[in-house]
């Protein structure tokens, strides 16, 4: 499929000119700090620059321009002098006020063509265009037939009244206005009173009024029913406890209808895309999952790859217990562009040593749950979703065909596990009986949308069910080979970011769309997932049914809030400009020693010590949303400090007030030694905004210090994209920054 280029013209915003010059006064004092900005265009003076050479381009222009003034003066015959003293001036010799008065004639016949009474009869003393008429309130038409003419007449009146005082027009009014509604009585209209406690509420009002005006009502007791988008248990006794429902919706309602039934929050959070805050302490969330300390369990321990290592949480293993097989899944590996062809399978060994490196302890006679396998998914496009379902049933059939026990999804907030459940609720690893039964859980930008254990039933892998799951995979993955060859043809012919990733791979049951009757088979397991005559089942998922109570469960849990993620300091509408939600496109600038690179108000990185000839190389990965700044570092607290440059840093957002509040920055010291300079040598993270790499010469020692807010999230790896700093442009004249809008593919080999 051919893709129109146009599509991908990106349009071009006008931006501010800043002229930063080197040997005399900035342009604008607030700026004089600055080098680049990804919001505004900053020049340089300095030799070879743009400005520079814009300024030499229009000095050679103006000297062109009066060359040939003067050699078109010489070429043309002086006006005689006598001339212009007898006839009134050189004006009227060149014919200029008659060219002006043939103009002005040439204007009256157009606005008399126009046959516009008003305009001809004023023209010559004041002349009236027709875009200025209007009508005088004050005067009465004369169109119109007889009744017309009598309403208008009686306005007339009415607007003459008022012009002549008004408030005997405006009494006579207010009077004609009560009589009138004096004639109505009760019994004409319908009167709805506003009375929640009306047994016929729902007749009056509908479920999304109520949802957003109900009341509580304390004298209700609590539901053991939970909330099909969060799992918290329903109750409608205050308004900030989880699982909230106006009691409304809450009394009358049957088990079955319950179980529909989503708490205010999750309602508002899928029908308006809000979410409403509740009072969950962040201790409360490790206390959800400490139950299973104690269980046989398979714990999916997801992770966030645009926040790693920041994004697990240190004493998470303690919580487990030691009885646990972890499979370790780094989640958004779409939003990641590839550098190289094997780019997956390096961020996966680094994932892995990386988790090992900070959680698990090397004090003798501790005991830690065993990492079993590491990859990389995308719950978004189901990248390698099916590969993650082959793990587990392979961990199952590991265990002498049996699954020890249940499956926990389990990580800190905004990694994505609730998506993960989603997709994992339509794939093979649910019982093909419970796919329509169970909701799908509420998914949102802001932290902590899961409050409680969600779950579905899981599918036993029988032989006849895995051998149909292999020939649908093989039918599904030769389709998809074909989508990523045509998306590599786009990717080289249009060098967009939006080719770099894995297209998407659809997640489905393999019994979904099957109508062969499966009869159980003996010697194997008794429990058949499809059978022609199905028993009647609730529409929704009942724990107690027999179908489902003796299997096992696969649960979401609830986020635990990590100390080294920034994100739970910002707002839902700074949360939006902070997390990307489409792929990262890497930027590479150069920095000198005595310069700060910013990334938005998150992030800062100091460039303190190393050679500053030639500069150093650095890539930063973060969203097009948060904006990257790069500045003198004398001046350096200033630029932050600086409300009125809010419009260059965007978060945090909300003026002086909301800087006031926010944690000031705390920095941590790095050292890179240097590689090369087409390859990355190590990856400085700064928390949820990002991560910087830095590319210097082999054995060249640099120092660095980050900052964050509050110091959050701050750590040195091994990079990711190590061969990224290679698919950048040619540099931009007068700027430390390289041409970085397309996606060059130099190390990348397909």
């Amino acid at each position: 499929m051919s893709v129109p280029a146009e599509k991908f013209a990106k349009k071009e915003r006008r931006k501010e000119i800043i002229v930063n010059t080197k040997y005399d006064k900035c342009s604008d004092p607030m700026y004089r700090h600055l080098l680049f900005s990804t919001e505004i265009d900053v020049f340089l003076t300095a030799k070879r620059g743009k400005v520079w050479m814009e300024r030499v381009c229009a000095r050679n222009m103006a000297a062109k321009r009066e060359k040939h003034d003067r050699e078109m003066s010489a070429l043309s015959s002086p006006v005689p002098v006598a001339l212009q003293y007898l006839y009134g001036g050189s004006n009227v010799v060149q014919g200029e006020e008659y060219l002006a008065k043939q103009r002005s004639e040439e204007e009256a016949s157009a606005l008399r063509d126009l046959h516009i009474p008003e305009i001809i009869d004023k023209f010559d003393d004041n002349p009236v265009f027709p875009y200025n008429l209007h009508s005088d309130i004050h005067e009465s038409r004369e169109t119109g037939d007889a009744e017309g003419n009598q309403d208008t007449e009686s306005k007339g009146e009415a607007c003459r009244g008022r012009g002549r005082g008004g408030r005997r027009g405006r009494t006579r009014q207010s009077e004609e206005t009560t009589n009138t509604y004096e004639q109505f009585s009760e019994e004409d209209y319908d009167v709805i009173k506003d009375d929640l406690s009306d047994p016929d509420i729902h007749k009056q009002f509908s479920d999304d009024h109520l949802f957003k005006h109900g009341t509580p009502n304390p004298e209700i007791p609590a539901t053991n029913i939970p909330c099909g988008g969060c799992g918290a248990k329903l109750q409608c006794s205050g308004e900030s406890i989880p699982g909230y429902i106006p009691s409304q919706l809450l009394a009358g309602k049957t088990t079955e209808e319950l179980r529909t039934t989503l708490c205010q929050r999750c309602y508002i959070i899928k029908e308006y895309n809000i979410a409403l805050k509740v009072s969950v302490s962040p201790e409360d969330y490790p206390k959800t999952i400490e139950h299973i300390k104690d269980k046989d369990a398979l714990i999916l321990l997801v992770v966030d790859l645009l926040d790693f290592p920041g994004s697990v949480w240190p004493n998470i293993l303690d919580i487990l217990g030691t009885n646990k097989k972890i499979i370790l899944v780094g989640n958004k590996v779409d939003l990641i562009v590839p550098d190289q062809s094997k780019y997956i399978h390096n961020i996966t060994q680094i994932i892995k040593a990386e988790f090992m490196k900070k959680c698990f302890s090397e004090t003798e006679g501790k005991i830690f749950p065993k990492l079993i396998s590491a990859l990389c998914v995308s719950a978004k496009t189901g990248f390698n979703m099916e590969t993650l379902i082959d793990k587990v049933f392979r961990y199952w059939r590991w265990n002498n065909e049996s699954m020890p026990g249940d499956i926990y999804i389990i990580g800190c907030t905004n990694v994505g596990k609730s998506s993960i459940f989603n997709t994992l609720l339509e794939s093979d690893l649910c019982k093909i009986r419970a796919i329509d039964l169970v909701g799908k859980a509420m998914t949102s930008p802001v932290p902590g949308t899961t409050l409680n254990l969600l779950k579905f039933p899981v599918t036993r892998p029988e032989p006849h069910f895995i051998n149909d799951r292999v020939v649908r995979l093989g039918h599904q993955k030769s389709a998809f080979n074909l989508l990523e060859l045509e998306r590599i043809d786009n990717l080289k012919k249009y060098r967009n970011v939006m080719f770099a990733t894995p297209s998407n791979f659809d997640i489905t049951h393999t019994l979904k769309n099957s109508l062969k009757e499966r009869q159980p088979q003996s010697g194997y397991f008794t429990d058949t997932e499809v059978t022609k005559d199905k028993p009647d089942l609730p529409a929704a998922l009942d724990p107690q049914n027999q179908l489902f109570s003796y299997g096992k469960w696969c649960f979401d849990s609830p986020g635990t809030v990590s100390e080294d993620q920034i994100i739970n300091l910002l707002t839902a509408e700074e949360i939006s400009k902070t997390l990307a939600s489409s792929p990262i496109r890497p930027r590479t600038m150069l920095l000198r020693v005595g310069h700060s690179l910013f990334m938005g108000g998150l992030g800062r990185l100091d460039y303190v010590e190393g050679p500053d000839l030639p500069p150093i190389r650095v890539t930063v990965f973060t969203t097009d949303q948060l904006p990257i700044n790069i500045v003198e570092t004398e001046g350096a607290d200033e630029f932050y400090q600086n409300t009125n440059l809010s419009a260059l840093k965007v978060v945090p957002e909300g003026g002086p007030t909301r800087m006031l509040k926010f944690p000031s920055l705390l920095g941590k010291e790095f050292s890179v030694t240097g590689v090369s300079e087409r390859i990355g040598s190590k990856d400085i993270v700064l928390s949820s905004c990002g991560w910087v790499m830095v590319s210097s010469r082999r054995e060249v020692v640099s120092r660095f210090i980050a900052y964050t807010p509050g110091g959050k999230g701050l750590c040195l790896r091994n990079p990711f994209l190590p061969n990224s700093v290679n698919h950048r442009g040619r540099r931009i004249l007068g700027s430390p920054v390289y041409k970085n809008d397309r996606l060059f593919l130099n190390e990348i080999k397909f």
